[in-house]
């Protein structure tokens, strides 16, 4: 058990690691690949939360690897919408933030806006429609 306990969080380490200059490296990436990237870290957060609860990792850790976790995982789905997202001529379509309502806002191709309290609801209602 112990062994696995080390396996993991080299796992774990790996995948911090791997993504932590996100742009060069996300940068080259092809939609299916950011999407198994997002998937492997949806898997290493469930997987640190399990840690959480057997105490084998403190609160303090897990909360720094989940927001880690998090911080890259929004970036990859950025970058993923960023793809799918374009207008006719190929560019990505803006996602802003209007003060007016408080809401972050984007137009889909269909000229229907979508809205979300974060940039982060709108990636993820974006995601859900484009079936991603």
């Amino acid at each position: 058990m112990v062994w696995d306990t080390y396996a993991f969080r080299w796992i774990i380490f790996e995948l911090l690691s791997t993504y932590h200059f996100g742009k060069m490296v996300c940068f080259f990436m092809s939609v299916d690949t950011i999407l198994l990237s997002i998937r492997e870290i949806e898997q290493a957060k469930s997987c640190i939360a399990k840690l959480a609860v057997c105490d084998t990792m403190t609160v303090a850790d897990t909360a720094f690897q989940i927001e880690m976790l998090n911080k890259q995982q929004l970036k990859l789905k950025k970058e993923l919408i960023d793809e799918v997202h374009v207008t006719k001529e190929g560019t990505p379509r803006k996602i802003e933030y209007k003060e007016s309502k408080g809401l972050w806002m984007t137009i889909m191709p269909d000229k229907s806006k979508v809205y979300g309290k974060t940039l982060e609801v709108v990636i993820d209602k974006l995601m859900e429609k484009y079936g991603l």
